[in-house]
């Protein structure tokens, strides 16, 4: 089934990684003539306009907060962390084409010389002559879905809803990590955002005043959004995430909580959900709908060649610490595309 794209999010993300940088000059330019110690309420400044003639201070919750505070909470935020900081479990290119490969073979969405279309396995089930059983490490899903994006730049046309968002952002999935203890499972997504082109852009316009030209130069190049969600397998082998925790750049403040409520505000949000819970639904989405198209998550006996001979049992039971088991699809048991 196809994932409507949160183009709120999409629009939102880029758009709020500045703003921490206009509050800092603005509030540098205060401290420069008041005590730190002061909040924008004593100093009378937490309605003035902050760029933007709807946000303040108030509205961004900010109005009792000492300045200290907030340029201390802006500036760590705004740190460009190291990928190693963020990252412990990526893939190994090399080794997980391999394995891609050698998990597609004879399927729908590898051709005879072995090329594999990344973009069709994230729109349509993987279909196979047999079901077999196979086994996908976190490492090799990372890296199937980095791929599918990068395809998808490439084409550049391409409007598959389970990477559009993270094509537009110009995003890289740096690592998934799936974890199982008793009964708790969970997934964690860590995706990069290459702010770098989209500042390089967004400086071409002329008309943008000084200010706003120094602040679009004060962006780190790169920032990570962490996503950490609870992972349950339902009887029909299909994956149903929940939110857990959700951090930029692993930071977790004031400032940061302002941007993620602004990031979705223009999502559909009718069961009045938070809004970090909001955006991780985003990215575990495009996630889950990979993930349904490889196969049905489960156990199964097998033979030599892996294909299924019986005891299938569908759900929890394939999630492992580091990997999940599928069971692939023949075109007869492949679930119907859903039509626009």
């Amino acid at each position: 089934m196809a994932v409507p794209a949160k183009n709120g999010i999409i629009k939102g993300i880029f758009k709020f990684i500045i703003l921490p940088i206009l509050i800092l000059i603005l509030l540098v330019v205060i401290a420069g003539i008041v005590v730190l110690s002061l909040t924008p309420e004593q100093l009378k400044i937490a309605d003035i306009p902050l760029g933007d003639d709807s946000m303040t201070f108030r509205s961004l919750g900010l109005a009792d907060v000492k300045l200290f505070n907030i340029i201390k909470m802006v500036r760590d935020l705004m740190k460009e962390p190291t990928r190693s900081d963020m990252v412990s479990n990526p893939p190994n290119a090399v080794e997980e084409k391999g394995t891609a490969t050698a998990n597609t073979s004879n399927s729908n969405v590898q051709s005879e010389d072995g090329k594999i279309d990344y973009l069709k396995m994230a729109g349509e089930p993987v279909t196979y002559d047999k079901e077999y059983l196979l086994t996908y490490k976190d490492t090799t899903i990372a890296y199937l879905f980095d791929q599918m994006i990068n395809q998808a730049k490439e084409e550049g046309d391409s409007q598959e809803d389970a990477v559009k968002m993270f094509k537009e952002l110009n995003a890289t999935v740096e690592e998934i990590i799936i974890s199982v203890s008793g009964s708790e499972r969970t997934f964690r997504v860590v995706v990069s955002i290459n702010t770098k082109q989209l500042v390089e852009e967004a400086l071409k316009d002329e008309s943008l005043p000084a200010p706003a030209r120094w602040a679009l130069n004060q962006v780190p190049n790169r920032v990570y959004l962490i996503s950490v969600q609870k992972v349950n397998v339902d009887s029909e082998g299909k994956m149903v995430l929940t939110y857990k925790s959700l951090m930029i750049n692993g930071q977790e403040n004031q400032v940061s909580e302002i941007l993620f409520n602004m990031m979705a505000s223009g999502a559909d949000n009718p069961e009045g959900k938070d809004s970090k819970a909001i955006i991780s639904e985003g990215l575990g989405q495009g996630l889950s709908q990979v993930i349904s198209n490889l196969g049905k998550i489960g156990t199964a006996s097998v033979d030599e060649n892996n294909v299924v001979t019986g005891n299938v049992v569908l759900g929890n039971g394939g999630l492992l610490n580091g990997k999940i088991t599928v069971i692939t699809y023949t075109p007869d048991t492949a679930p119907a595309q859903a039509t626009e």
